[in-house]
């Protein structure tokens, strides 16, 4: 959850480059750990539902499911619509970024620079996170 604010700090600092980064911290450590916590009661919200109807079926085997299994689906299934935020909203502040840097004003190294870092950062962490 930090990386996806991390984004969205990108977004906002270059739109406002003078407004104080320390003020949103905050916003954004309440707003990461809420976020967890809040994925977490998802998941296991869906566990108590799975075994709220005594024992359920395989539909292949026809013989008693393992509700580790249905739990470890819906698990992959909030990580993979949280990672799928995280790649919109990661691609935005690259191209905002981008377009936004290469604006007169701004030296060519260190535009360059810049954009080559963050960029690579995202493509690191979108790997990383589908490799698993």
């Amino acid at each position: 959850m930090l990386n996806l604010c991390l984004c969205i700090d990108l977004i906002l600092t270059i739109y406002d480059p003078f407004s104080p980064a320390y003020r949103r911290t905050a916003k954004y450590y309440f707003g990461s750990i809420t976020a967890s916590i809040l994925l977490v009661l998802i998941i296991f919200g869906m566990d108590a539902n799975v075994n709220a109807g005594g024992v359920s079926y395989d539909c292949i085997e026809n013989t008693p499911a393992s509700s580790f299994a249905q739990i470890q689906t819906q698990a992959n299934l909030v990580l993979a619509m949280t990672l799928s935020l995280y790649i919109v909203v990661a691609i935005y502040s690259t191209v905002y970024s981008y377009r936004r840097l290469h604006r007169p004003g701004v030296s060519a190294p260190v535009r360059s620079l810049f954009v080559k870092k963050h960029f690579l950062y995202v493509i690191v962490f979108i790997v990383i996170w589908m490799i698993q």
